[in-house]
């Protein structure tokens, strides 16, 4: 996988609502969407009895909440 280009995607959808008093917005965070599986390393494969590359794609999401005054 050395010397590929990453299709690493992020993206974030908020909604923001505004008043007098405060404001309001909600959003969602999606890291690495393509699960796109990055170099984590070398580990020990007990059936071959050989060291292998590790490679893991890991989706991160994330919720959040926030009030402005």
């Amino acid at each position: 996988m050395a010397g590929k280009h990453s299709p690493v995607d992020n993206f974030t959808v908020s909604y923001k609502i505004s008043s007098k008093r405060a404001a309001h917005e909600i959003a969602i965070k999606m890291l690495n969407v393509t699960f796109y599986k990055e170099y984590m390393g070398h580990g020990y494969n007990f059936k071959t009895h050989k060291v292998d590359k590790l490679y893991e794609g890991i989706n991160v999401s994330n919720i959040s909440y926030k009030i402005e005054f």
